[in-house]
């Protein structure tokens, strides 16, 4: 071999060593990307799965009362808070037959909120949907009843 083929091979040997370092460096970066997406992805489902679990919970409760409350999920979950808003929703009565449908259900907006820490940030989704919840007239009559003695009571006591 002569001297000059000796030193290209080295040459060649060391841009084959640079080429393969680049490509490693750039393998072991995806893997730690690739790593930290699955990381956050994990958290967003679990925090998804919570967000519909307690949304479905709070769906069949045959009572909702407008305010605020949160809470911790239970174990496994425990790193993760929820915050619930409830509002009444009112309408413009545009007829009788819409003041008569006012009397039997009601419009609830639900905003809820699930978050989460992950190292050092705060991260959270959210979810809202609107509830008809039918109002018993039952109850509602005992309750104009309830009103009308209390004015009646009040009335006599003056």
């Amino acid at each position: 071999m002569k001297k000059e083929e000796k030193g290209i091979l080295l040459i060649e040997a060391l841009l084959a060593l640079v080429v393969l370092s680049i490509a490693i460096t750039a393998t072991v970066r995806s893997f730690t990307y690739v790593a930290k997406v699955h990381r956050l992805t994990k958290f967003y489902l679990t925090a998804l799965r919570l967000l519909e679990t307690k949304m479905s919970e709070i769906e069949i409760q045959p009572e909702l009362e407008e305010g605020e409350s949160s809470g911790v999920f239970g174990k496994p979950d425990q790193d993760f808070k929820w915050n619930l808003r409830v509002d009444e929703v009112k309408s413009k009565k545009e007829s009788e037959e819409e003041e008569e449908n006012e009397k039997t259900v009601k419009f609830m907006k639900v905003d809820l909120q699930v978050s989460w820490r992950q190292g050092s940030e705060k991260r959270k989704i959210a979810g809202d949907t609107l509830l008809i919840k039918k109002v018993e007239k039952e109850d509602e009559e005992a309750s104009e009843r309830e009103a009308q003695e209390a004015s009646k009571t009040g009335a006599h006591t003056h």
